[in-house]
């Protein structure tokens, strides 16, 4: 756990921006039929996709979870308002997704670094 923390210390910032590119580029993306099914259930791939995003930044500055928090809602709100000049739908069900995701992001990395700590002082 320490070591995957401290990988995570270090690569946050490059590893942020690029799941950040990729999860605007595909909920941007211009709907062309129906997606994938290894995660069938959209809303899943909502959840999944802003669990990963946060969860770089919250293990990697914990003191800024609000900010980080007000940051990824409202990035969630802005690419569901651009939608539909992409051909698209605004779902307020995706909102719902990506922030359930957010906030399980938020408490995975309590989880993790409590973890790590309890460990370490042994």
């Amino acid at each position: 756990m320490q070591y995957l923390l401290s990988l995570n210390q270090r690569y946050w910032a490059p590893l942020t921006i690029v799941l950040l590119m990729i999860v605007t580029a595909g909920s941007l993306e211009p709907n062309h039929g129906p997606l994938p099914e290894a995660l069938p259930w959209d809303k899943a791939r909502h959840f999944l996709a802003y669990g990963a995003l946060t969860l770089p930044i919250a293990l990697a500055r914990p003191r800024h979870w609000g900010l980080l928090l007000a940051g990824m809602v409202g990035w969630s709100v802005a690419i569901e308002c651009a939608q539909p000049f992409v051909g698209r739908v605004c779902d307020i069900r995706d909102f719902l997704a990506n922030a359930s995701g957010v906030m399980l992001a938020l408490l995975g990395a309590e989880i993790m670094r409590h973890m790590a700590v309890s460990h370490w002082r042994r």
